[in-house]
């Protein structure tokens, strides 16, 4: 038979825990993507988050000048923005809303990611026909741009796409271009703050330059293939990507008047390693 003592424990623990939800708590369902629950009402330390769609109980007297409402989170106390919420005092009317969010989302199955990025490596050149001496160096690359992820819900595989403006030079030669890399990717690490992707995919390559000094400018195009790596660390509201990957790619176009000093025609070939850091956010 459970004692009076026992009785009066477990009164006074609800009545600890439900300090503000007693008969006051209300229904509620989260409307952003993601709800930091916060340790006190201050907002000034966070403990975990709330999902978009999920339907919790909260308690109706707001906290820190009307901010923040309470809510129970693994036998405690915690705090949850207004403005994450929908309340009502009734189940049924958050509930509805909840079911309708959750089927938008199914719907609406994708996930994107936008970003810039940059980046350098050090490639191998080489030419079949060379304007200088050297048919065969290597020259490092730095640049940038922007990329773009796109995956399904829940999948492990995804597709990414950049635009990237790179260049490189070596005394007098100079190589410039601009690339459209675009990569299928497979998640073979997925955790809450951390993501570990194998990629490959295929380079355009619809514009790119050769300078030698002063002499002449050619233009031409190109095209490759890349594979590598990429490792993403998730916060709140960013993504920072570090990736690393082996580059392959052709120019072609280059093109001279007939001459006794140059081949009338270039076609460089350049591999190497490429490291590229990012940040993203996700939409």
């Amino acid at each position: 038979m459970i004692s009076l003592l026992s009785i009066f424990q477990r009164l006074a623990l609800v009545a600890v825990m439900f300090p503000t939800l007693g008969l006051s708590a209300q229904w509620a369902v989260v409307i952003s993507e993601r709800a930091i629950v916060y340790a006190d009402p201050q907002m000034s330390a966070s403990i975990g988050f709330i999902a978009k769609g999920k339907k919790i109980r909260v308690g109706e007297i707001a906290k820190n000048n009307g901010k923040v409402l309470p809510v129970i989170v693994s036998k405690r106390v915690a705090y949850v923005r207004v403005s994450d919420l929908e309340t009502s005092s009734k189940e049924a009317a958050v509930g509805s809303r909840s079911e309708r969010m959750l089927d938008r989302n199914m719907k609406n199955m994708g996930r994107n990611k936008y970003g810039v990025v940059l980046g350098g490596g050090i490639s191998s050149v080489d030419f079949p026909q060379s304007a200088t001496t050297d048919n065969r160096y290597t020259i490092f690359f730095k640049g940038g741009g922007f990329r773009a992820y796109r995956e399904l819900h829940n999948s492990k595989t995804g597709i990414k796409g950049s635009l990237l403006y790179m260049t490189g030079t070596r005394d007098q030669e100079e190589i410039n271009y601009i690339e459209l890399p675009f990569d299928f990717y497979y998640k073979l690490v997925n955790t809450r703050s951390l993501e570990l992707h194998l990629f490959g995919g295929l380079s355009l390559i619809p514009f790119a330059e050769y300078k030698l000094g002063n002499l002449f400018t050619l233009n031409g195009t190109g095209y490759g293939t890349q594979v590598g790596s990429e490792l993403l660390f998730k916060l709140t509201d960013l993504n920072f990507h570090l990736e690393g990957s082996y580059q392959y790619k052709k120019l072609q176009g280059f093109e001279l008047p007939e001459n006794d000093s140059y081949p009338e025609e270039l076609e460089p070939a350049m591999s190497g390693l490429q490291i590229v850091a990012g940040v993203s956010t996700s939409f």
